[in-house]
C-alpha cells in the first residue's frame, strides 16, 4: 500500500485509536476507584486533619469515607460513559460518512469504467482508419507552424480517465477498510460504555451514596435513631458495603441487637473498630436462656445509630437490672 494511501487510512481510522485509548484509561480509572478503600486508614487521617471533621466521631469519619468512595464511583462511571459515548458517536459517524462516500463514488466509478472502455474502443477505431490518423498529423503540423495560436502558458495537465479510475478505486478500498476497522472498534466501545451502568445496577452504589449522604445529614443534625438492646456475643468483622470489597480492610464489627424495642427480632448494627467498643465479658447475652434470665444477668446497651446504614455512633452500657423478673 502506498504511503499516501496509508496516511489517508490512518486519518480515517483515528477515532478507532482514540476509542482504544479511552477504553484503556477507563479501565485504569475504574480499577483505581475500586481500590480506594485500601487507602482507608490514610484517608481517615487526612479527614481528621481537616477543620470541618476535626474531632469528629469514628462513625462520622467512616461515613465520610464511604461518601467519597461512592461519589468517586458515580463520578468516574459518568465520565467513562460520556467519553465512550462520544467515541461511539464519532466511530459510527465515520462509518456513515465512509459508507455514503462509497455509495456516491461507486456510481462515478462505473461511469469512469464506461468512459475508459469507450476511449479504448475509440483508440482501436483510429488505428483501423489510417487516413483519419494522417489528417490528425497534418492538423498538428499546421498548429506547430502557427506559433501565434499557441497560448503563452501551456494548459494544465488534466487527469486522464485511467488515473481517475485508479484514484477512485484506491479511495474506495481505503474507505472500505476504514468502515471495517471503525465497526470493529465500535463493538467493544459500546460494550464498555454500558459496563459502568451494569456495575452500578448490580452493586446498588447510587442507593448507597444517597443513604450515606442522608446518614451524614442525620449525624450533623443530631437526628439519630436509638434504642436499648442486648448485643449478641457472636461478633463478625465486615467490610464496607460496595462493589468487590472482599480484599479491602475490615473496619466494622457487626453485632446483632434484640429487645422489646426491636419487636423481638434481631437487628444488625455496625460498630467502627476505631470506636474501641467491647462487650462486658461477665454479662453476655445468652440466647438459650429466657428473657427473664437475660434481664437479670445480661447487660443491655443504649445504642445510637444511623437510620440507613446502621452505623453505630455511640454505645453505652447500662447497669444490670438484677433481681427477679
Amino acid at each position: 500500500m502506498p504511503r499516501e494511501t496509508r496516511k489517508r487510512l490512518n486519518r480515517l481510522c483515528l477515532p478507532a485509536g482514540a476509542a482504544l485509548l479511552v477504553i484503556i484509561l477507563s479501565l485504569l480509572a475504574m480499577l483505581g476507584v475500586l481500590s480506594l478503600p485500601r487507602l482507608l486508614p490514610w484517608l481517615t487521617e487526612r479527614l481528621e486533619e481537616t477543620r470541618a471533621l476535626n474531632g469528629a466521631s469514628p462513625a462520622r469519619l467512616l461515613l465520610e469515607c464511604c461518601r467519597i468512595w461512592y461519589g468517586a464511583i458515580l463520578g468516574v462511571s459518568g465520565i467513562i460513559w460520556l467519553a465512550l459515548g462520544l467515541c461511539l458517536v464519532f466511530l459510527l459517524g465515520g462509518v456513515v460518512r465512509s459508507v455514503c462516500w462509497c455509495v456516491k463514488h461507486s456510481r462515478i466509478l462505473k461511469r469512469l469504467e464506461q468512459d475508459w472502455i469507450q476511449e479504448n474502443l475509440g483508440g482501436l477505431q483510429e488505428l483501423l482508419k489510417p487516413h483519419e490518423a494522417e489528417n490528425l498529423m497534418e492538423k498538428k503540423a499546421v498548429r506547430e507552424r502557427e506559433p501565434w495560436e499557441v497560448p503563452d502558458q501551456p494548459p494544465e495537465p488534466q487527469e486522464t480517465t485511467v488515473e481517475a479510475y485508479r484514484r477512485v478505486s484506491e479511495e474506495l478500498l481505503v474507505r472500505g477498510l476504514s468502515v471495517f476497522i471503525l465497526l470493529a472498534a465500535a463493538v467493544p466501545t459500546g460494550m464498555m460504555a454500558g459496563l459502568p451502568w451494569l456495575m452500578l445496577a448490580d452493586t446498588e452504589v447510587p442507593a448507597l451514596y444517597s443513604q450515606t449522604v442522608e446518614d451524614i445529614r442525620q449525624t450533623e443534625a443530631g437526628e439519630l435513631s436509638s434504642f436499648t438492646v442486648w448485643l449478641s456475643p457472636k461478633v463478625r468483622e465486615v467490610r464496607l458495603p460496595g462493589p468487590w470489597s472482599e480484599s479491602y480492610p475490615t473496619p466494622l464489627d457487626r453485632y446483632g441487637g434484640i429487645s422489646e424495642e426491636t419487636g423481638g427480632v434481631w437487628v444488625y448494627l455496625y460498630v467502627p473498630q476505631t470506636l474501641g467498643f467491647a462487650l462486658d465479658p461477665g454479662a453476655l447475652y445468652d440466647e438459650n436462656q429466657t428473657v427473664c434470665w437475660n434481664r437479670e444477668y445480661a447487660r443491655q446497651y443504649r445504642v445510637s445509630y444511623t437510620a440507613n446504614l446502621h452505623i453505630v455512633i455511640s454505645v453505652e452500657p447500662l447497669p444490670l437490672a438484677g433481681g427477679p423478673c
